[in-house]
Parts: structure tokens; C-alpha cells; sequence
């Protein structure tokens, strides 16, 4: 669930009219025990699931060490939809074992 400005328990970011894009950052820290992941991370829309970052559509981040690893993702968005970001582990080897934490969505302005 999402608390986005003053509305509470969302499970989509709502749309905002803005001239252009909006700018979202995607900080986390991540660490694999054992393996290796292969995680997509994509904003689509809400409703239709399309990604919505024309330029990179989605961005892929292998996560293969076995101490805590910084990560930042920026993706621009069009304004005046609603969205989702969906994270897809899309490969992982067996057995092991993947912690994500701190992770923070970040909408920049101006």
C-alpha cells in the first residue's frame, strides 16, 4: 500500500497534470545469499499494465552480491495517468535467498 500526498492506502500513484514528464527515483539496497537474482523494475499503467517510461520501458538490475548494495533507478513518467511500479524477479537461482530494503519511491519536482 502507498501513502501519496495527503490520500492514504493506495495501491497505484495517482495521476498529476504537470507540463511533461514526471520524475520518479527508485532508491534501494539489496543483497543475495547464495545465488543470484535478475529483477525488472517498470512503471506501467494502471489500468492496461503498458509501460509508460518510453525511453527505458523498464530496467533490468542483477543483484548477485553477498553484502548490502546500493541502487538507484530513475524513470520519467507521463503525467495525467494513473500508474503502478511493478518489480519482477525474472531470474533467480536455486536455492537462494533475496533481501530488499529502504526502499523508497521518490517523485522529483521541478
Amino acid at each position: 500500500m502507498l501513502t501519496y500526498g495527503n490520500k492514504r492506502n493506495l495501491d497505484f500513484i495517482p495521476e498529476k497534470q504537470v507540463n511533461g514528464s514526471r520524475r520518479f527515483r527508485i532508491n534501494f539496497e539489496a543483497i543475495v545469499h547464495n545465488g543470484s537474482h535478475l529483477l525488472i523494475f517498470a512503471f506501467v499503467d494502471n489500468l492496461t499494465g503498458e509501460p509508460l517510461d518510453r525511453v527505458k520501458g523498464k530496467v533490468e538490475v542483477e543483484i548477485n552480491q553477498n553484502i548490502w548494495e546500493k541502487f538507484e533507478l530513475v524513470f520519467k513518467v507521463p503525467s495525467g495517468k494513473d500508474s503502478q511500479l511493478n518489480i519482477l524477479c525474472v531470474r533467480s537461482s536455486d536455492p537462494s535467498i533475496l533481501k530488499i530494503r529502504n526502499l523508497m519511491v521518490i517523485e522529483n519536482i521541478g
